[in-house]
């Protein structure tokens, strides 16, 4: 109505096109997440990332992320879980990183860091090699 568009109120429809758009919502999900794991909240870093991750898999976002993003918000949802002590599972996102991006130093250091926690020493010799 009239006096709701006076108020500088945005519109439903508004709105609708607003979480509408993949990419708007994506990139605000992952810096949400991203400052969530700033602020030390790695709970609910790991499920932003979770969600991001699931919205990209589910392709509704329209968006087409690449094996760059993808191993960076897997390494990122490791890091959040290894903060937490939550090694196999940090591990398994380091696995998942990998498989975007074979090679990736982050997530090689960070997997081999989490062998080391759950006492794998030898894994963990031969993922720094």
């Amino acid at each position: 109505d009239a006096a709701h568009q006076a108020s500088g109120a945005e519109s439903p429809s508004a709105l609708a096109r607003v979480f509408a758009d993949g990419p708007l919502v994506f990139w605000s999900i992952v810096r949400s997440a991203n400052t969530l794991y700033k602020e030390g909240r790695y709970s609910d870093a790991r499920a932003a990332y979770a969600e991001v991750l699931s919205r990209a898999a589910s392709g509704a976002l329209a968006l087409d992320v690449d094996a760059q993003n993808l191993a960076t918000l897997r390494y990122n949802w490791a890091r959040a879980a290894f903060k937490e002590g939550r090694h196999i599972e940090a591990l398994e996102q380091c696995d998942l990183a990998l498989e975007h991006l074979p090679g990736y130093h982050n997530a090689l250091i960070q997997r081999a860091q989490c062998q080391m926690e759950l006492l794998d020493f030898e894994k963990a010799a031969a993922t720094y090699d």
